[in-house]
């Protein structure tokens, strides 16, 4: 990271704190978090190759993300980070993994129904479908059988934990808009659409932004 650009970041940290912004009065770190109640679990490369944000810059946001409390990480091969109040920590390792789209590739379509392997197995090679298919049944998702040709189906757990985590996204919501309104902002939800709930936060500084509210769903890409 340049020094000029160092500076320029230490210059916008400390007028923050000066004037007592909030920390989602920042464009960049209302981004990051949103991308993050959108699928939870990503390291602070991806996030910045999703959001466009510089990588330097991403990591400054998160760390001030985290020291305002919004923002929780663990280790696990890189640092990943998620949404502090919507992912339960026995849950983190299923989000990292359903954000790899060959995971998601294998999990969508099994959300109508049990499928046959062949049917799944066309849009990977050999080894990468059964690393994680090894994954899926480590976390105790899959249900493998065989007849005259081998098939998988998602256990009743992972429907349970989709329903629970509609739940939970709703509730993140309302907890986040109490939170802002304890702190002298007014909120207006002013959208929903997929999943994505747009606000107007109004106070001493004006600004919107979006959260997601069913990471299980919008991680995969499911809209319906």
């Amino acid at each position: 990271m340049k020094l000029s650009n160092i500076q320029e970041v230490f210059k916008g940290l400390e007028e923050e704190e000066i004037k007592g912004y909030h920390p989602f009065s920042h464009k960049n770190r209302r981004e990051i978090y949103r991308e993050l109640t959108r699928a939870p679990c990503l390291n602070s490369s991806q996030l910045s190759s999703r959001t466009g944000i510089k990588a330097s810059n991403t990591v400054w946001h998160l760390r001030k993300l985290q020291k305002e409390g919004y923002v929780h990480s663990v280790k696990y091969q890189s640092e990943i980070f998620y949404p502090e109040w919507l992912v339960l920590q026995e849950d983190w390792k299923l989000f990292y993994w359903i954000n790899k789209k060959g995971v998601a590739s294998i999990i969508r379509p099994l959300l109508f129904g049990c499928k046959g392997v062949d049917e799944l197995i066309s849009n990977m090679s050999r080894a990468t479908f059964y690393r994680y298919l090894q994954v899926l049944k480590e976390l105790g998702l899959i249900e493998t059988g065989r007849g005259r040709k081998s098939w998988l189906c998602l256990k009743d757990i992972f429907f349970q934990k989709m329903e629970e985590y509609d739940r939970r996204g709703m509730k993140v919501k309302r907890d986040l808009i109490k939170r802002l309104e304890r702190g002298g902002y007014e909120v207006e939800t002013i959208g929903t659409y997929n999943y994505e709930v747009k606000l107007r936060i109004v106070g001493r500084e004006k600004f919107t932004m979006s959260i997601y509210i069913s990471p299980i769903r919008t991680a995969l890409g499911v809209f319906e």
